[in-house]
């Protein structure tokens, strides 16, 4: 997550602020919230964003972020491997998305998707609770 330095920064400088939402307004899967959010402030640019449009910002940006490798050394798709492997063990809903994003041959997630493999990897024992 960003400091709150970075997001007052950006938040008192439109031209900053506006390249983040186009940038941001290029993700695939915002929610239809997101997206009017971030097209509300295209169409409508205030002189500076209040500190919570810049979180909402931010948070845009970071649960968009693609990883694909956590703590430092973790592949992504190894854990993707391991929980596939291991599938029957989940309920049916976590078993059908690890085959989904198996069958695509995904090698990274996004930051909000990333969260669920690592709570399927968990449970299955593939990886430690403690693991950021």
């Amino acid at each position: 997550m960003a400091s709150y330095r970075e997001m007052d920064a950006v938040g008192r400088d439109p031209s900053r602020f506006i390249l983040m939402v186009r940038q941001c307004l290029l993700f695939p899967d915002l929610t239809d919230w997101e997206r009017d959010f971030l097209e509300s402030l295209v169409a409508r640019p205030p002189d500076r964003l209040s500190t919570r449009q810049a979180e909402v910002l931010f948070e845009v940006r970071d649960d968009n972020e693609l990883i694909s490798k956590i703590d430092g050394n973790i592949n992504v798709s190894n854990l993707i491997q391991r929980a596939y492997e291991a599938r029957l063990d989940l309920d049916e809903r976590d078993e059908e998305w690890i085959v989904a994003i198996w069958n695509r041959g995904t090698t990274s997630l996004r930051r909000r998707h990333l969260g669920r493999l690592k709570r399927c990897c968990v449970q299955l024992g593939e990886l430690e609770p403690y693991i950021s």
